[in-house]
């Protein structure tokens, strides 16, 4: 995976450069109307600045499926798609009760310790609101044509409403049991698959010119790379170590989450005993043990590795740049083996 590793190296710091830069100018601008309001964008800057920034590469890369060249102009584009991620993540820890985020408190947290959850509810909603509002200003401001900045915002758009869809399905859905593979699998496509890979490799590609018949080739393949994620996201939110991973390893257990390894225990293991504890605060280690032993971890890994292998197959359709076949389908491989 030496190819991906070194393209995210290269690209990381043209990003945190951008957004330093970009960061101060707000910042400075912030502080004549609120001093106040300059802490909140540091708290949105720093948590911009501590992500892996896989989207904000994605994007880059869609670029280059057909551009090869400079890749100056699609800097800013990229971090626009980060500071949305960053502000969905704001919101989703507070939807999902998460207390910390790459080992450090969530914002919400954050200022529920200044004065109370009310308080730290606002802060979270509002703050990931701006990491929306810069993005969409970032693209608009874009030096792309006006035909291909209009497709893009549309395509991002579409795309953040099929997270919406996927987050409401994902939200109702705790604690309904059993739930089939088909019905995990829609709430994921829209809440993982079209918002952390089909988004940014499609915005970056439609600024590049890209085909529709080179945009559908994307959607299936980060659909199944999605998935794969997905499913190895749920595997290390069970047998993850949280000082590797910076989250606990039992709230999915505890708060009732619904995941391909839940619908394999109630098959291979002991329904029963799962319907009774699974998302309350008991039995959660026998929980963890049973899934580990009846099977269902090493299904879900096998089932990861099988879309993986699925989205490899459309790399051709995507482009023909060689050195983007590798790093999608490193990318591919990357998914189900990641530790955190």
């Amino acid at each position: 995976m030496q190819q991906l590793t070194d393209y995210l190296r290269d690209y990381t710091p043209r990003l945190d450069k951008y957004i330093h830069n970009y960061f101060d100018t707000q910042k400075q601008q912030a502080q004549t109307i609120d001093p106040f309001l300059t802490e909140c964008l540091s708290y949105l800057e720093n948590y911009l600045l501590g992500g892996k920034k896989i989207r904000g590469a994605l994007t880059v890369l869609g670029y280059q499926i057909n551009k090869t060249m400079d890749i100056n102009n699609i800097i800013p584009v990229s971090a626009a798609i980060e500071l949305i991620h960053s502000g969905l993540l704001i919101q989703d820890d507070f939807i999902d009760h998460d207390l910390m985020r790459r080992g450090i408190k969530s914002i919400h947290e954050l200022y529920t310790d200044r004065k109370d959850p009310h308080f730290g509810a606002s802060m979270a909603v509002v703050i990931g609101d701006l990491g929306y509002f810069y993005g969409y200003k970032i693209i608009s401001d874009s030096d792309f044509a006006p035909v291909f900045v209009i497709k893009s915002l549309s395509e991002l758009s579409q795309r953040l409403v099929n997270t919406g869809y996927g987050e409401i399905l994902d939200v109702v859905s705790d604690n309904k049991l059993p739930l089939s593979r088909g019905t995990i699998d829609k709430a994921r496509i829209y809440k993982t698959a079209h918002y952390s890979f089909v988004m940014p490799l499609s915005v970056g590609a439609i600024l590049a010119g890209a085909t529709d018949f080179q945009l559908q080739a994307i959607e299936k393949y980060g659909t199944q790379v999605g998935l794969a994620f997905q499913i190895q996201d749920d595997i290390l939110g069970v047998t993850g170590d949280p000082k590797v991973t910076g989250k606990s390893n039992s709230s999915d257990i505890t708060s009732g989450k619904q995941t391909h390894i839940l619908q394999k225990t109630l098959e291979l293991g002991d329904p029963q005993f799962i319907k009774k504890y699974y998302g309350t605060n008991k039995k959660t280690d026998e929980i963890r043990k049973l899934m580990q032993g009846c099977g269902a971890i090493d299904a879900c890994k096998k089932l990861a590795q099988d879309h993986a292998n699925q989205a490899k197959r459309y790399l051709g359709k995507i482009t023909t740049n060689e050195k983007v076949k590798i790093i999608l389908s490193q990318l591919a491989d990357f998914v189900v083996t990641r530790n955190k």
